[in-house]
């Protein structure tokens, strides 16, 4: 199977549930399915720190939006863009995000380390994409790993 299989193998792993926007300001979020395969299930646990973190809605939006990328797209590093690309840019959604869970502070901090931004906003996006990257490559390596 060539990584665009797999990875829709992976996005159809997940259900959607509704929510209030106050827990995900889209109004939804994903669930792991009881049936998922195990290669799932374990990009999933390291996508949460090897399950150091407890589950969080945002972790899984990026799996399964990193998944959706490598299935909608023939090229990685198309894949990768699209994937980055999905950075909020609203001030209120980065607020959120960061807030969300202890662990995004430390993703924002290390941007500032790396590239010393000059705007909350800045700082924030770069958090997030960084999170984002790490999510993708967790999902990218795992594909690779069952080719």
């Amino acid at each position: 199977m060539n990584i665009q299989t797999i990875a829709q193998t992976g996005v159809n792993s997940f259900s959607i549930k509704k929510c209030d926007a106050s827990r995900m300001p889209d109004g939804y979020f994903y669930i792991r399915k009881d049936d998922a395969p195990e290669w799932v299930v374990e990009i999933v646990r390291e996508a949460h720190d090897n399950g150091d973190m407890l589950p969080d809605d945002y972790k899984y939006q990026f799996v399964v939006d990193a998944l959706e990328a490598l299935a909608d797209s023939d090229d990685v590093d198309n894949a990768r863009s699209i994937m980055h690309d999905g950075v909020d840019i609203t001030t209120s959604r980065l607020l959120h995000w960061v807030q969300s869970h202890g662990y995004r502070k430390a993703y924002a901090d290390d941007h500032i380390q790396e590239f010393s931004p000059e705007t909350l906003d800045a700082i924030l996006m770069g958090g997030q994409y960084m999170e984002r990257d790490e999510v993708f490559q967790i999902v990218l390596s795992a594909i690779e790993n069952l080719g």
